[in-house]
């Protein structure tokens, strides 16, 4: 669309983006120390109260209980798996992934039984974040879905009534704005560059600015909408919630102040950048 490369240095490394996030990060630190409760927040005991472990069966055990408690089988299941892997030379991508953290994590837990139980209590923690992704899914199908006889989705319907009239000072600040809100229905940030990133370039031209330098603004104003969006959907808090044995809406109110002051500062940025490039 441009017919240039964008640097770096018109990016990730301009002022308004680096400056914003020191800011972020120094602004978001004392306010989560002074919202810091007078009794410290009780583990959740829906989701951490641990079943305790049944004695092993007294007896002649069952060939399904021999089964269930015979080490050797994670090991097999962990050795195919390497095989694999490396038969596929090396090959990373989402499902060699999966299988690689599932065949390791066999591994580590020692018996197919002990490996069930951790996994069955893990999904209690990301239970209700888990139940989200179907309805994410939907609401990314009917934002992207053409309806017969229109040539536009919703998605670019909406992108583009957020960027209608803007002129070259206020179109970052309003591409802004538009990322964090497509970001709260569809969280994913391949996703949504690829449906607001050809809209913000694409405006950027229609007022004629070419530079390098509102370019990178311009791609960074999609993609700081989208972080500062994702601190409200906290999929990255699952390891500390379950290091910390808290519930995903303990922490809510916490993300939610967040995500207001990520939203200001972030907003000043985008909104003074054009003026000082």
């Amino acid at each position: 669309m441009t017919g240039m490369i964008v640097p770096l240095r018109w990016t990730m490394f301009q002022p308004y983006s680096w400056l914003a996030v020191i800011a972020m990060v120094a602004l978001v630190a004392v306010t989560i120390w002074r919202m810091e409760p007078d009794e410290s927040l009780e583990p959740d005991p829906a989701v951490f109260d641990e079943e305790p472990v049944p004695d092993p069966p007294q007896g002649p055990q069952t060939f399904a209980e021999r089964l269930e408690n015979l080490w050797i089988l994670n090991v097999l299941v962990f050795a195919a798996g390497i095989t694999y892997f490396v038969l596929s030379g090396f090959a990373l991508n989402i499902s060699s992934m999966i299988m690689l953290f599932t065949v390791t994590s066999a591994l580590l837990h020692g018996t197919p039984i002990r490996f069930i139980r951790a996994f069955s209590g893990a999904a209690k923690v990301s239970g209700p974040l888990l139940l989200q992704y179907p309805l994410y899914g939907g609401i990314a199908g009917l934002l992207g879905y053409l309806p017969a006889g229109s040539g536009r989705a919703l998605q670019t319907v909406l992108a583009e009534a957020l960027v209608r009239g803007a002129d070259q000072y206020t179109l970052p600040f309003l591409t802004f704005v538009g990322s964090v809100v497509i970001s709260l229905f569809v969280p994913s940030g391949g996703g949504h560059w690829a449906v607001q990133g050809p809209i913000a370039v694409g405006s950027a031209l229609a007022i004629d600015q070419h530079s390098a330098a509102y370019l990178g603004l311009i791609s960074m104003s999609v993609a700081v909408g989208e972080g500062v969006a994702n601190i409200i959907q906290p999929f990255w808090l699952l390891p500390v919630l379950a290091i910390a044995k808290l519930n995903v809406r303990q922490m809510m109110g916490f993300t939610v102040i967040a995500f207001l002051i990520g939203f200001a500062v972030s907003g000043a940025a985008v909104l003074v950048a054009p003026h000082v490039l």
